[in-house]
């Protein structure tokens, strides 16, 4: 049986939920031994890091609302149950401080809800590249969106830079090589400068690849 205070805590926090016109703020807590081993490996997907993110926000306005109400023995009741479960001071300044803390770091790097919502060819801060009729847009939305929106750029622009250096690398070469064009001019140029009346790219979705349609 758990020691005397905490199941005083417990009966207490029982009693708080069984009256009437008084209940917990919904809180959803990602399964701490997963989460964890992923952290430790290095595997943990930005996917993990928003949950976490949302549980420490869950917290902190929990800790808000009812530290200084009338019903903040709650809070205080909680708090033993923390405490008595991971061995870690949790006077709720302290949690909150910690909270707060914890969910700066992981903002600095990983992109919050608002900032990886997908509409149709871009992120809102995280767009794909887009060439119009040059490269087939489908090409690239394929090989980016699996990976766009899910850091911030400001947290990997060496890695950042490569990808959009790689892919006006490609662009250059495809309206040169594909379609003719005796000048490359970045997303400026002029197609109606082509020898191709028609796209003469042929693109292979099962494979990922695409290829010019014939000899020239």
């Amino acid at each position: 049986p758990p020691p005397p205070h905490v199941a005083d805590s417990m009966a207490t926090i029982v009693r708080a939920l069984k009256e009437e016109g008084m209940s917990l703020p919904p809180l959803s807590v990602p399964p701490l031994g997963k989460v964890l081993a992923l952290m430790r490996a290095g595997q943990a997907s930005a996917q993990v890091y928003r949950e976490i993110l949302s549980a420490l926000d869950a917290t902190v306005v929990v800790l808000n609302a009812y530290t200084s109400s009338p019903n903040s023995y709650q809070i205080a009741s909680l708090s033993t149950l923390v405490q008595h479960e991971s061995g870690i001071a949790a006077d709720p300044n302290s949690v909150k401080a910690r909270c707060l803390a914890a969910m700066e770091v992981i903002d600095e790097v990983v992109s919050t809800p608002q900032h990886s919502s997908y509409h149709r060819n871009e992120f809102v801060a995280d767009p794909v590249h887009y060439y119009g009729d040059l490269i087939p847009f489908a090409f690239l939305e394929r090989n980016e969106v699996t990976w766009r929106g899910r850091i911030k750029q400001a947290a990997a622009e060496t890695a950042y830079k490569r990808v959009g250096d790689a892919a006006d690398k490609l662009a250059e070469a495809v309206a040169l090589d594909f379609w003719g064009i005796s000048k490359y001019e970045g997303c400026s140029t002029d197609l109606s400068s082509s020898r191709e009346e028609r796209s003469p790219i042929l693109q292979d979705i099962f494979n990922n690849m695409f290829a010019i349609k014939s000899i020239p």
